[in-house]
């Protein structure tokens, strides 16, 4: 099962899922169809450069109570394709601090749930999440977590790999006719990025000239310790 379902299972609450419902955020590139440019020419794994980092703020920031992260799926998909490679790889990594020091676009999460009633507060989460060609400090305590090279050739504009953090509903890789996505699926252990701790995900190709522009979607649970 995927996190999402591991972790409302686990609640002793018969409308488990309900317990999670000011829980769970999503983050997306701003413009839907469009990617944003990551590092150009990245052709091994490299500690200072990342696609995507995610910080669990809660640890000095006094708007917070502590909280847990919980990943549970992130979606991308290549708009730009990463010329004359001959292969794609991607990793996932988390660390003790706050890795990114620069570049990047700054995405904003949104929450699953909404509300007219007299009194709501809208769901804010820990996370700070950056995706793009991001700019990393040096690793501290860095974990590997996850490395698999996940495309044996040059890429094609909306080929797309799913992540599912545990597990995931269907292990079902979609190999697109014309004007179809083409989808992989791959499957991340699960993690839990504590306060002030931070998840990487990095990718690289073998003799590439630039680095893929990605659209993307991350969905993760920001829940109290």
């Amino acid at each position: 099962m995927n996190m999402y379902t591991a972790i409302a299972n686990g609640i002793a609450n018969e409308r488990s899922h309900l317990a999670l419902h000011r829980s769970y955020f999503t983050a997306r590139n701003p413009t839907p169809g469009t990617g944003i440019a990551s590092k150009d020419a990245a052709i091994a794994r490299d500690p200072l450069v990342a696609n995507m980092t995610l910080f669990n703020d809660s640890k000095n920031n006094s708007s917070f109570d502590p909280r847990i992260i919980i990943p549970v799926r992130l979606r991308i998909e290549a708009r730009s394709v990463n010329t004359t490679a001959s292969d794609l790889f991607a990793a996932f990594y988390t660390d003790e601090i706050d890795r990114r020091a620069s570049g990047g676009t700054a995405i904003t999460e949104v929450p699953s749930v909404n509300s007219a009633e007299t009194g709501y507060a809208t769901p804010t989460s820990a996370a700070t999440i950056y995706f793009g060609a991001v700019v990393c400090a040096a690793a501290s305590t860095e974990i590997k977590h996850f490395t698999e090279e996940i495309s044996t050739t040059i890429l094609k504009a909306d080929d797309t790999f799913d992540f599912w953090f545990g597990d995931a509903p269907g292990l079902v890789n979609q190999v697109g006719a014309t004007g179809y996505k083409e989808t992989t699926t791959w499957v991340v252990p699960p993690l839990w990025i504590l306060p002030g701790a931070s998840l990487l995900f990095q990718s690289w190709g073998t003799a590439q000239a630039a680095d893929p522009a990605f659209a993307f979607e991350f969905s993760y649970l920001d829940h109290k310790i």
